[in-house]
């Protein structure tokens, strides 16, 4: 039943669901008794995740940015003016 349901998962495109569903049954992992709605919603919150994170590559892939490149690559000597200590400030606002 759960490889069917696993299947039909892949198929259907549920695949942050599929993900979280298939970890949620591998024996290996120390796993975490959840009542029924809690699965549901940790099912669903995994897709939502998933769909939300591949929206952002996507939209990352097809905004063809020049250079890649990250806040930790920042240069912060010189003449740039650019204060260290508020620049993860500004990032998680």
């Amino acid at each position: 039943m759960n490889k069917e349901s696993l299947e039909k998962m892949s198929r259907m495109r549920l695949l942050g669901m599929h993900q979280a569903f298939k970890a949620s049954i591998e024996p290996d992992v120390q796993t975490q008794t959840f009542t029924n709605d809690e699965l549901v919603h940790h099912l669903v919150q995994s897709e939502w995740d998933d769909r939300q994170y591949r929206a952002v590559q996507r939209g990352l892939k097809n905004a063809n940015f020049r250079y890649s490149a990250s806040i930790e690559q920042l240069d912060y000597f010189g003449d740039r003016g650019l204060n260290k200590n508020l620049i993860p400030v500004l990032i998680h606002v």
